[in-house]
C-alpha cells in the first residue's frame, strides 16, 4: 500500500518523491511530482519506477533494451493506458515516470473484495481490450498482461507496466531460454516457441485476466508451476467456475491457435455489446471495490499532507477558474446567452472520468503555461439580464474549419501574420464538452466558439481561453417526433460557422444564429420534425444547411438542402438530393456535395428552385474547390480528378499514382498537397501535374492546412509546417509542449490558423491554442 515518503528529500530526474508505492526484484516504485523552478513542487502525480539491471544481463544490454522500451511505451496512447511521461535509461539508476493511477491492482482488489459480477467484468474487459488495441496500433506488444498490471479506478481500468513491452520490429535482446511473461498469464506460443509473441498473445493473457476477475482464479492455476505451464501449452483451461454469460467470450481468447482468437478491437466490440448496461462506459463496481478506491485516494492525500505538495485538484484548477458546462434550457423559450462565472466563483470538483488524470498531466501550477480545466456538471451560474451582458470587441479576421467555404484547406495570409495574434495571447487549453472528434469550433471576433451538437455553444477568448458567454441547447423535445433515438443521426461534431459577427451553431433539430458581441441568440431555425444535420456552410450572406428529410415521399433516404437568409433565418430556397455524405462546397454561386455512393451533385445557388445536376459514374470520398476547378478525391482509388464546375466532366487527373488517405489541400500557390496511404506528404504542381516533392508525414496525420507559403500537417503528437514549394520542414512542435509533459490528446480535428497561432480540438474534447511551428509570434 502507498506510504508517505520518510527521510531526507530525494529526487529522481526532475521529480521529487512524496511516497513509496512498492518494490520488487527489478527496482522500486515511488509517488512523485515534478519540481519546478525555485523548488516548488506542483502538477500531476506520477509513478516513478527505478530499475536495476538483472544479474544475468550486462549493463549495456540492459540500458539498450530499456531505452528501446521507453520509446515503445511512448508510442502507446489511449484513455485506458497509463501514459509514459518521461524516462532516462542512462541515469545511474535507470528510471521512468508514468501517469499515476490512484487505485488498486486488479489482483489485490479481487483478493480483498472477491470476484466481480458479470457486468463489471464485461466493462473491465472492454476497457482493457481498448487499451490493447491502442498498444497494438502503436505496433507494440505488452507481453506481461496480468492482474498485477491492471489498475482499477471508479471510471475504469488502466493498463500499466510496459517494462517488458517490445515493438513489433525491435531486435530481441532477451537472454536465450528466457520466458517473457508471468506463469499463468502466458500464451502457449510463447512457451512452445511455435510462432513467437504476436498481438494475439496479449489477447490470450487478457482472457486469463478476465477469468481471474470473474472467479478469483486463473484458468490455468495449479499448485505446481510446472503444471501451470503444461496446462497452458496443452490448452487445458478450467472455465467451469465462469458464469455462462462470460464463458464463450473468454474461451475465444484462450484458443491455442493465435489465429483463432479475436483481435483486441473485436473483443472490445463484443464486450461492449451488453444490452443490460445502465451506465454506458462506466463499470458497475460493487460497494466493497468503491471503498477500496476511496482508501487509495486517502493514502494519496496522506502523502500530499506529509510532503506539503500541491494536491491534484488544486494543481488542476489553480491556473484558471472552471466554467460550468453547457446546460439544457429550463423552458422552450430560454434562448438567451449565458455568460461565464465570475472570477470569484469557487473551483469545481474534478469529474472522475477516464481522461481526468491524463488531462491533469498538462497542468503544473507554476511551471506550465497550458491549463486544462475539467468542470463539474453540478456547477451552475444564473444568467444575468440581457442588458447586463458584456460586449465583446469584434476585431480581426476569422478562421473556420477547412479554411473557407470551398473547403480547400487554405487560410488567408492572416494565418501567418503575427500582428493578427490576439493581444495578450498565451498558450492555453480547456475541456470543451461536445467539441467532438472531427471539428466543433470556429474563430472570429476574438472568440473561439465551440458547439455541442444540440444547439448550445460556448465562446472562449482567443487570447486566454476564458469563457465569455454560452448559449443553451435546443429543446429537442418540442419536435413533432416524440420517438427520436438517444443517439440521433447526423454528425453532432459539425462545427459552427460564422460571417464574422454572427455564429451559426448547428443542432440535430436546426440552427441558432448567435450574436458574437453578446452571446444572445438572434434567431433560430427549427425543423418541424427531428432529423439529422448532415452539413452546414456559410457563403455570401447565406447559410446553407443539409438535413435528412424524413418527410419525403420516397423509400430512399433523401437530404434536403436549404438556403437561409443570415439576417433572420428565412428560407430562400430548398432542394432535395439522394443521401449525402460530405460537407457543402460553395464556389462561384454553385453548391456541391458528395453523395453516399460517391456520386457528385451540384445546385445553382442563384435559382429560385434549384434542380440538382448529378454525375453518378464517379467515386468521390470528398470534394474541394480551387480556382475554376472542382477536385474529387477518393480513398478507394489513386489520383485526384479535376472536374469542370459547370458540367462535372473530368478535365484531367492529378497525382495519378497517389491514393489520398484524407482530404488534400490546394491554394493560391497552385500546388496540391496530399497525404497518401503510404504515409507520405506529396506536393504537385497544379497547372502541369508535375510532382514537386515527397516527404514523410507526421505519425497518424489527421489533417492538413495551407496558408500562403506554408503547409501544416497535424499528427497525433506532432505539428509540422513545411515550405509548400519544396516540402522542407519549416518548424516542428511535439505535443504537448510544456515541460516535456505527455498527454494523449487523441486524433486532432482540422486546425484553425490565425495570427501565427493554431487552435486545435482533440477527440477528447480538449481544445486549446499553441504557437504554430516556425511562426514568428511576438512575445506578449
Amino acid at each position: 500500500m502507498l506510504t508517505p515518503w520518510q527521510g531526507p528529500i530525494r529526487r529522481i530526474g526532475p521529480y521529487r518523491l512524496i511516497g513509496r508505492i512498492g518494490a520488487g526484484g527489478m527496482g522500486e516504485v515511488f509517488l512523485a511530482r515534478r519540481e519546478a523552478a525555485g523548488g516548488v513542487v506542483a502538477g500531476p502525480l506520477v509513478a516513478v519506477k527505478t530499475l536495476t539491471a538483472p544479474a544475468d544481463e550486462t549493463g549495456s544490454d540492459f540500458r539498450t533494451r530499456f531505452r528501446r522500451e521507453i520509446r515503445a511505451a511512448h508510442a502507446v496512447t489511449g484513455p485506458y493506458t497509463a501514459a509514459l511521461l518521461d524516462g532516462d535509461a542512462d541515469a545511474e539508476d535507470a528510471w521512468l515516470a508514468m501517469e499515476y493511477v490512484a487505485g488498486p491492482a486488479l489482483g489485490d482488489a479481487v483478493v480483498r473484495c472477491g470476484p466481480l459480477p458479470v457486468p463489471a467484468v464485461r466493462t473491465l474487459g472492454a476497457g482493457l481490450a481498448r487499451a490493447l488495441d491502442a498498444v497494438h496500433t502503436a505496433r507494440v506488444l505488452h507481453r506481461d498482461l496480468k492482474p498485477g498490471n491492471v489498475l482499477l479506478t471508479a471510471d475504469g481500468p488502466r493498463l500499466i507496466d510496459f517494462g517488458i513491452a517490445q515493438a513489433f520490429d525491435a531486435t530481441a535482446l532477451t537472454a536465450t531460454g528466457l520466458l517473457i511473461g508471468t506463469p499463468g498469464y502466458m500464451a502457449p506460443e510463447v512457451l512452445t516457441g511455435t510462432s513467437g509473441q504476436v498481438p494475439a498473445s496479449d489477447v490470450f493473457c487478457l482472457g486469463a485476466v478476465l477469468c481471474f476477475a470473474a472467479t478469483g482464479r486463473g484458468p490455468f492455476d495449479d499448485e505446481e508451476p510446472a503444471s501451470v505451464l503444461y496446462r497452458i501449452a496443452s490448452g487445458a483451461a478450467d472455465l467451469s467456475a465462469l458464469p455462462p454469460a462470460l464463458r464463450d467470450v473468454i474461451n475465444s481468447c484462450l484458443q491455442p491457435d493465435p489465429a483463432a482468437r479475436p483481435t483486441a478491437a473485436e473483443l472490445a466490440a463484443e464486450l461492449s455489446a451488453e444490452p443490460s448496461r445502465t451506465t454506458p462506459g462506466r463499470p458497475l463496481w460493487p460497494a466493497s471495490y468503491l471503498s477500496l478506491f476511496a482508501a487509495h485516494r486517502e493514502a494519496v492525500e496522506r502523502c500530499e499532507q506529509a510532503s506539503g505538495t500541491v494536491p491534484l485538484e488544486q494543481a488542476a484548477t489553480s491556473a484558471a477558474t472552471p466554467a460550468p458546462p453547457l446546460v439544457a434550457p429550463p423552458s422552450p423559450t430560454a434562448v438567451s446567452g449565458r455568460p461565464g462565472p465570475p472570477s470569484s466563483a469557487p473551483p469545481a470538483t474534478l469529474r472522475r472520468w477516464p481522461l481526468a488524470a491524463t488531462a491533469a498531466a498538462l497542468v503544473a501550477a507554476l511551471a506550465v503555461t497550458l491549463a486544462v480545466v475539467l468542470p463539474d456538471d453540478s456547477t451552475r451560474t444564473p444568467a444575468p439580464a440581457a442588458e447586463d451582458k458584456p460586449k465583446v470587441k469584434q476585431t480581426g479576421p476569422f478562421a473556420v474549419p477547412d479554411g473557407d467555404a470551398a473547403h480547400s484547406g487554405e487560410f488567408t495570409a492572416a494565418a501567418l501574420d503575427g500582428k493578427q495574434r490576439p493581444d495578450g495571447w498565451r498558450a492555453w487549453a480547456r475541456s470543451v464538452k461536445g467539441a467532438g472528434a472531427t471539428g466543433g469550433c470556429t474563430a472570429a471576433a476574438g472568440l473561439l466558439v465551440c458547439g455541442d451538437g444540440h444547439g448550445a455553444a460556448r465562446a472562449l477568448d482567443l487570447a486566454t481561453g476564458k469563457e465569455k458567454w454560452r448559449t443553451e441547447a435546443f429543446d429537442e423535445s418540442r419536435t413533432a417526433d416524440d420517438s427520436f433515438p438517444e443517439t440521433p443521426p447526423g454528425d453532432p461534431a459539425i462545427a459552427p460557422v460564422t460571417d464574422g459577427t454572427l455564429f451559426f451553431v448547428p443542432a440535430e433539430a436546426g440552427v441558432s444564429a448567435v450574436d458574437a458581441a453578446t452571446g444572445l441568440v438572434k434567431w433560430r431555425y427549427q425543423r418541424a420534425s427531428y432529423t439529422g444535420l448532415r452539413a452546414l456552410t456559410y457563403a455570401d450572406g447565406r447559410l446553407y444547411v443539409a438535413h435528412i428529410d424524413d418527410q419525403a415521399a420516397s423509400d430512399a433516404e433523401l437530404v434536403e438542402v436549404q438556403a437561409l437568409r443570415t439576417k433572420d433565418g428565412a428560407q430562400e430556397w430548398t432542394g432535395h438530393l439522394p443521401e449525402a455524405n460530405g460537407p457543402l462546397i460553395v464556389h462561384d454561386e454553385q453548391l456541391y456535395l458528395t453523395l453516399a455512393d460517391g456520386s457528385v451533385a451540384a445546385l445553382d445557388t442563384t435559382a429560385a428552385v434549384p434542380s440538382p445536376r448529378i454525375r453518378d459514374d464517379i467515386d468521390c470520398s470528398g470534394l474541394l474547390a480551387h480556382d475554376d476547378t472542382l477536385l474529387c478525391w477518393s480513398t478507394r482509388r489513386s489520383g485526384v480528378l479535376l472536374l469542370a464546375p459547370d458540367t462535372l466532366v473530368t478535365r484531367r487527373t492529378l497525382a495519378p499514382s497517389a491514393t489520398p488517405a484524407a482530404a488534400p489541400v490546394a491554394g493560391d500557390r497552385d500546388i496540391l498537397v496530399l497525404r497518401d496511404t503510404s504515409g507520405r506528404l506529396k506536393g504537385f504542381d497544379w497547372p502541369t501535374g508535375k510532382p514537386l516533392w515527397d516527404r514523410p508525414a507526421p505519425t497518424s496525420t489527421t489533417g492538413l492546412a495551407l496558408a500562403d507559403t506554408r503547409v501544416l500537417a497535424v499528427g497525433r503528437r506532432e505539428l509540422r509546417t513545411l515550405d509548400i514549394t519544396d516540402g522542407s520542414t519549416a518548424g516542428t512542435t511535439h505535443l504537448p509542449t510544456p515541460e516535456g509533459l505527455r498527454l494523449d490528446l487523441g486524433p486532432l480535428a482540422e486546425p484553425l490558423w490565425l495570427g501565427g497561432v493554431l487552435y486545435l480540438t482533440a477527440q477528447t474534447g480538449i481544445t486549446g491554442s499553441i504557437a504554430a511551428p516556425g511562426a514568428a509570434v511576438p512575445k506578449g
